[in-house]
């Protein structure tokens, strides 16, 4: 029974459109009245639940009507916005990752450029006392 509903619930779960508050107690509303009627089935199946509660995607609809257009329009803004934000980040870090690579790169192929123009030697004595 629980991985009937398992399945139901992660197949509904996705077709909301809706805060995650919103989600969750639809989903406690809905598994409340599976496990109701599933109890009472000798041997339940994902058909059985589709029976009585509908399809997900029906049940999903038919639950986004009664919040109306607007909570799913603010829905996928904040899912936009913060697709967004996540694609800016990633797209920061990769640029920085580049030219960081780059600067190393630079830098190993710089210190070649050493050139030694003269040498000398100092050699430096301690002054011992003389008695």
């Amino acid at each position: 029974m629980k991985e009937v509903w398992n399945m139901y619930a992660r197949e509904l779960r996705s077709c909301l459109q809706c805060s995650r508050a919103q989600k969750n107690a639809f989903l406690r509303e809905t598994k409340r009245l599976a496990v109701d009627y599933l109890a009472g089935v000798p041997e339940p199946s994902i058909e059985d639940l589709i029976e009585f509660l509908g399809t997900p995607e029906e049940l999903a609809r038919s639950y986004q009507d009664t919040l109306g257009e607007q909570s799913a329009r603010i829905y996928r803004k904040q899912i936009n916005q913060k697709l967004w934000l996540l694609c800016t980040i990633s797209l920061v870090v990769l640029v920085g990752a580049i030219v960081s690579t780059a600067y190393c790169m630079y830098l190993s192929d710089r210190w070649h450029d050493v050139t030694i123009t003269q040498e000398e030697t100092v050699i430096i004595y301690e002054e011992s006392e003389t008695t």
